[in-house]
């Protein structure tokens, strides 16, 4: 959660004074922090409770750590708690499946039982290694080394077999589109100017005028989040003077206005037919697009005018609903920068026959932070591997890249700068055993736990009596 301190200066959400901006930020950080520490506490306190006798433990130490990882996704939705938050298993911050990310073995795993599945297996490798071992150090046997020899030559076997052994199936004669992603640098800032989203849509015409130049045959445009390409006067007419003959789609999105509140929309848009679909965003990042309880019930009594200031500035209302892009044999589901941690949004969002992923994000509020970039990267590339998908991800102030449906990394922008990433993306439409029964591991995980507990349970009223 390091990261965290690459928000500072906190100018964008309108507070000025960079030493209480720093302050907050470090209090955040600690907050945090040491609430996402308690779940390794419960986890431990836990094991003390129902830990048993012999090669049980090998099963019940990887349950309870998945356990309480689940339930930590849930009890951070509840500390970001507010109007527009959206309660689920959806904050997976620092899950131990994301160290999978590298591995194309716990990649294809993950498009099975998902990133608790991932989690589990690391697990139960280290307990069952340290169980072996530790009955080998006190069993008298006269072969210890030679015992000891085969368990190093098996855990080297598997780490390299891991990362040579690729199980995916091909994706061969199935349809495919080819894409232009439209990189860009801006800051982010409490109120844009005129001049600031004038100088915003002049960079973005270049970009589209480059992208076709170099490749006349392209079927989709995507915009990184908030680009409000769209939203300008000009665009549609701009657009029909540089393509005044063929049809293509462009993936943006906007900050959109209405006289009762604002929203977080990205709009599938046909040069043809107009505005196709819309899909307005369902998680909102705590702080930046909403306040939670936590942040503004205090800030009310400090400074009420910051509070009404950022509502009316940055204050978003979620979306209501999963809504699936489709046009002419495409179909997908473009998701937000924050909806990255969802594994369940992405589900959901395959589940309806999405085809192709999408990723619009800004890294703009961090100041393009390396870590948070390098993190997203990885966490993005067990969504794509879990649902069995290639995924486009469009950023503002960071990396922009295409992953495949394996998980691998094919096409990555060189910086953060203005620039433009082109590929052929197929549209699959088989679904993952992760997409069609979810993370089915957690059921036996409570299963075995509750199985723990009664029996722990009977044992002590056994011993009353």
């Amino acid at each position: 959660m390091s990261w965290l301190f690459h928000l500072w200066p906190l100018n964008w959400i309108g507070i000025e004074n960079n030493v209480l901006g720093f302050f907050l930020i470090f209090l955040a950080w600690l907050i945090l922090v040491g609430f996402l520490a308690l779940f390794f506490g419960f986890f431990a306190l836990s094991y003390l409770k129902l830990k048993r006798g012999g090669w049980f433990n090998l099963l019940l130490i990887p349950f309870l750590w998945i356990i309480f990882e689940y339930l930590r996704t849930w009890m951070v939705g509840f500390l970001f708690f507010g109007k527009e938050s959206l309660l689920g298993p959806h904050w997976t911050f620092g899950n131990f499946g994301y160290f999978g990310a590298q591995n194309q073995f716990l990649r294809f795993l993950s498009s099975i039982g998902g990133i608790y599945f991932i989690s589990f297996l690391i697990v139960f490798v280290n307990v069952f290694i340290f169980l072996l071992i530790r009955n080998l150090v006190k069993t008298k046997l006269p072969s210890k080394k030679l015992f000891f020899s085969l368990i190093i030559l098996i855990i080297l076997g598997l780490i390299s077999f891991s990362y040579f052994y690729s199980p995916f199936l091909k994706t061969e004669n199935i349809p495919s589109f080819k894409i232009a992603i439209l990189q860009t640098k801006f800051p982010s800032f409490f109120h844009q100017t005129k001049e600031m989203a004038q100088e915003k849509f002049q960079t973005q015409i270049k970009l589209l005028q480059m992208a076709f130049q170099l490749h006349p045959d392209l079927d989709i445009f995507v915009f990184p989040e908030d680009s409000r390409f769209l939203a300008q006067k000009e665009a549609k007419e701009i657009l029909a003077k540089i393509f005044p003959e063929r049809e293509f789609l462009i993936i943006d999105s906007a900050r959109t206005e209405t006289p009762e509140d604002i929203k977080s929309i990205v709009t599938l848009y046909s040069t043809k037919r107009g505005t196709l679909t819309q899909y307005q965003k369902l998680l909102l990042a705590p702080a930046g697009e909403y306040l939670p309880y936590a942040i503004k019930l205090p800030a009310q009594i400090i400074n009420k005018s910051w509070v009404n200031k950022f509502e009316k500035s940055r204050g978003y209302k979620k979306g209501k609903e999963i809504v699936v892009f489709s046009s002419n044999h495409f179909s997908g589901g473009a998701l937000f920068c924050s909806e990255v941690f969802s594994p369940n949004l992405h589900r959901q969002f395959t589940k309806n026959d999405a085809q192709i992923l999408f990723n619009l994000s800004s890294l703009a509020f961090s100041h393009g932070s390396k870590i948070l970039d390098s993190q997203t990267q990885a966490i993005l590339q067990l969504r794509a591997a879990e649902n069995g998908k290639y995924l486009v991800r469009a950023t503002n102030y960071g990396s922009s890249f295409i992953i495949n449906d394996r998980g691998e990394i094919i096409k990555k922008s060189s910086n953060f700068e203005n620039q433009i990433i082109f590929d052929e993306v197929p549209s699959i439409s088989e679904k993952t055993p992760y997409i069609k029964f979810g993370d089915w591991i957690l059921i036996f995980a409570f299963g075995i736990s509750a199985f723990s507990l009664i029996k722990k349970q009977i044992k002590n009223e056994k011993f009353k009596v």
